[in-house]
């Protein structure tokens, strides 16, 4: 749903053009309700009449300093027609950039706010450092409204001198808001989240593994936080951009190789696992939703960063790297060492247009000799909506609700292409190709209750699987496409999904072709299996009341299994094509 954009880009002119009415110039620190009321133009700081900041135009220190930094306030207040730009100040190296920090504060509202060309630092021989435009920990009562957040870029990795050396170092992960700690009563409204750039890595020399491409977050949970309640209203997320991995370097003869570096991940909101190119805010811990409402938004142009190739050694080259997945919203950690429980979460009145996962590096490739090849990558995921209630509990708990939601043009990745393996008669072993990356539109596990109604999914890809390596020794398999869930619910007690929902067309990956025998002889490496085409997949719902599972829902319409992959050359097996299903149960 778009938002009105005029009021801000105005809002932002002035707050760029007005005289020194409060501030001019910044950083900018307030620290308790003294300061506060110190720094206010009216009010008396109550919640009838609260104190009032207008026109700040702030921007960071290159020290990293925030352009604002509010501190252990109780009061209510409301800091607006105000505006944090980074223009002209980029942070010293190691240094990430942000804009305004609200740590252990009440009350407060952030009205026709802008925070704009904020920039990390580059790194020097390591991780570059991210960019954060809205730092919020430990609040309660803190409403973000016709904020517009825009053109955030994190740093880039600055490759070290020498031809050799460690691997190569990340690219920054940029945010646009950073929830941490104990928080509760947050409100993000008729707010704009535009141009998020995350920063590039590097390679290395000789040997040297890929660096990672840096993550792009809209709006970020992070480690250890612990939310009351949070509501995304009206607000419109576009054109978040990770950054691609980059390939693993060559490596020396007799050396082993190194891998490509992962792509970053793109999303929304979500709960975010990686925040090491933000030192000063990096926490560990479970992550705990009590209630996550998103209602009348939308969120598009949303970009994983593609996996990086391996590099080409003796004797084996290396792997690629993995593809960032996309999400629109997703309330899961995607790293099995953090744990997310969600209580309550609802997604209503949204739309979701363009979601692309990154498509996943080729293994290193030999040429000669009897060198193995690199594998290459799966392909990355794709989603619009990911709930998982509670991953690792004992029973089920927790609800969540989709509703009148339209959903279209998700991506799954596309899988690496095998490396190569070596010519000499016999030897060599081919990496396989990559299978594609699924795509899931609407994906929710391990919640008690599940309703889907009065939605629509369209045009949605799984990622195709790639080719296999050739050898002359043993060429890889091709890989397997990927599969399309439209609608995906496994271990609920309760699930919902009424005859209000439409799916269609929904095209599932194809498979690879097998790596041909370079040989005489037989040995063609096997093709891929193509991808199921599914519109609504149950698993492992409504074990203990099969009457609980209430599925209104019959017939999607252009369901597209994916092709199976051909047998590489001289006899390899084709692979099998993929099923098409309207709705597919299955129970362990």
């Amino acid at each position: 749903m778009a938002v009105a954009r005029r009021p801000v880009i105005v809002v932002l002119a002035v707050a760029l053009l007005a005289g020194a009415a409060n501030a001019q110039g910044g950083p900018r620190l307030i620290d308790g309700d003294a300061a506060l009321a110190a720094a206010a133009s009216s009010g008396d700081g109550t919640a009838a009449s609260p104190y009032r900041l207008t026109n700040l135009f702030l921007k960071p220190g290159s020290d990293g300093t925030p352009c604002l930094t509010v501190h252990g306030t109780t009061a209510y207040a409301v800091i607006d027609n105000s505006a944090c730009d980074g223009t002209l100040a980029p942070p010293s190296a190691g240094v990430a950039a942000t804009g305004v920090v609200l740590d252990n504060v009440a009350n407060l509202k952030l009205s026709q706010f802008t925070v704009r060309m904020l920039v990390g630092a580059h790194g020097s021989a390591g991780n570059a450092t991210g960019a954060v435009a809205l730092v919020l920990r430990d609040v309660s009562n803190v409403a973000l409204d016709r904020a517009f957040i825009d053109t955030l870029s994190a740093g880039d990795c600055s490759p070290p001198a020498g031809p050799e050396g460690p691997p190569g170092g990340a690219g920054g992960s940029v945010y646009g808001m950073l929830v941490l700690g104990k928080s509760d009563q947050v409100l993000i409204g008729n707010s704009r989240f535009f141009q998020l750039h995350a920063g590039a890595p590097c390679a290395n020399g000789y040997g040297g593994r890929g660096g990672d491409g840096g993550s792009a977050y809209a709006v970020a949970i992070g480690n250890g936080a612990s939310v009351g309640s949070l509501q995304v209203v009206n607000t419109t997320v576009e054109a978040v951009h990770a950054r691609d991995g980059a390939d693993g370097a060559a490596a020396k003869f007799g050396d082993a190789s190194s891998h490509g570096g992962h792509g970053g991940s793109a999303c929304g909101l979500c709960v975010a696992v990686d925040t090491p190119s933000l030192p000063k805010l990096a926490s560990t811990g479970s992550v705990q939703l009590a209630s996550v409402s998103v209602h009348a938004s939308a969120f598009s142009a949303l970009y994983g960063g593609a996996g990086g190739a391996g590099g080409v050694a003796s004797p084996a080259s290396g792997k690629g790297g993995r593809g960032g997945d996309a999400h629109g919203v997703a309330l899961t950690a995607d790293d099995s060492s953090v744990q997310a429980v969600v209580a309550s979460a609802a997604i209503y009145g949204c739309t979701f247009n363009g979601v692309y996962a990154g498509n996943s590096g080729a293994g290193g490739a030999i040429d000669a000799g009897g060198d193995a090849g690199g594998k290459a990558a799966d392909g990355a995921d794709a989603s619009a909506v990911e709930i998982a209630c509670d991953m690792y509990a004992t029973a089920s708990q927790g609800h969540a609700v989709v509703y009148n939601t339209n959903v279209t043009s998700i991506y799954g990745g596309a899988g690496g292409v095998g490396g190569d393996g070596g010519s000499d008669a016999g030897q060599g072993e081919a990496g396989d190709g990559g299978d594609g990356g699924d795509a899931k539109p609407i994906k929710i596990e391990s919640c008690k209750a599940v309703t889907v109604q009065t939605s629509h999914v369209t045009q949605v890809y799984a990622g195709h699987g790639s080719v296999g390596g050739a050898s002359a020794g043993s060429p890889g398999d091709g890989g397997s496409g990927g599969d399309v869930r439209a609608i995906s619910v496994s271990n609920a007690d309760i699930v919902a999904v009424p005859d209000s929902v439409a799916l269609d067309h929904l095209f599932a990956g194809s498979g690879g072709k097998g790596g041909e025998h370079r040989g005489s002889e037989a040995g063609g490496a096997d093709g891929g299996d193509g991808g199921d085409a599914i519109g609504v997949y149950l698993l492992d719902d409504c074990k203990a009341d099969a009457s609980a599972c209430e599925i209104g829902f019959t017939t999607a319409k252009a369901l597209y299994a994916g092709s199976a992959g051909d047998g590489g050359a001289p006899d390899g097996d084709d692979g099998d094509a993929g099923s098409e299903h309207n709705v597919y149960t299955f129970n362990n």
